[in-house]
């Protein structure tokens, strides 16, 4: 039985810094003018973030493919992250390592946001990745799983720029002192393979659970809902071709 809830008596800490980045994606390689847009808030405190989707006001109107509804937490100091999943009438949560990239250090540098940032190139997950960060904002953290860097990343994109994090223009608060870091108490505690065999489980016996086929998360921990052929902007049917994390 999967019923162990989440445990998080130390995990809370308060957010000094809140950035707001979007994510260009290209799902579909097949429709490279086409990418899905997202939008997404990184908590900082000092040994541990929250990276959450949220919906831009000034694009409010607009209707964007959902890339991922995943809330990730890291901890710093254990080297922890886990990742929620929320499901139809319950979420899960996993825990895992924080990705170690082997990041070079590059000369190059420019400003982003008014901040002095250096280039670094890393690997993961079969991506070669060109990281901007900033020794003016010391955290070791970045959009999504990246980071390990001295400074905050505030863009990084992979080789072929078919997935792009970008620091939003005026979107870094410091000091904000509002948000909780703290995964949901309610969350069910499982592993990546326990995860897996409940997935496929619900993949089986969909009727047992409330919600389509695209709320369910993918074996690559991104959540794509497609466009209709018969969109009312005229966007062609798209299909997810091009996870994030190629192996």
């Amino acid at each position: 039985m999967l019923c162990i809830i989440v445990c998080f008596a130390n995990a809370q800490e308060i957010a000094s810094v809140h950035i707001q980045y979007k994510l260009t994606y290209v799902i579909d390689t097949t429709q490279p003018e086409s990418p899905d847009i997202a939008y997404f808030s990184l908590f900082l405190g000092k040994n541990s973030s929250k990276y959450v989707d949220y919906v831009d006001p000034a694009n409010s109107n607009m209707t964007f493919t959902k890339i991922s509804n995943q809330p990730l937490y890291k901890y710093i100091e254990t080297n922890t992250m886990i990742r929620e999943i929320p499901m139809p009438q319950i979420r899960y949560a996993i825990t895992e390592l924080i990705p170690v990239i082997e990041w070079s250090l590059g000369k190059e540098q420019k400003k982003i946001l008014g901040y002095k940032c250096q280039s670094a190139t890393g690997t993961y997950r079969g991506r070669n990745y060109t990281a901007w960060f900033t020794p003016q904002l010391s955290y070791k953290n970045g959009p999504w799983k990246f980071g390990g860097l001295p400074g905050l990343i505030l863009e990084i994109y992979d080789q072929n720029k078919e997935i792009i994090w970008e620091a939003q223009s005026n979107s870094i608060v410091l000091d904000e002192g509002v948000k909780t870091i703290q995964p949901n108490r309610n969350s069910i505690k499982v592993s990546e393979d326990e995860f897996k065999k409940l997935n496929d489980a619900i993949s089986r016996d969909a009727g047992a659970f409330r919600g389509s086929v695209s709320d369910r998360p993918l074996p690559s921990g991104v959540t794509v809902t497609v466009v209709p052929v018969n969109a009312p902007n005229g966007r062609k049917y798209r299909k997810f071709n091009n996870p994030i994390e190629k192996k």
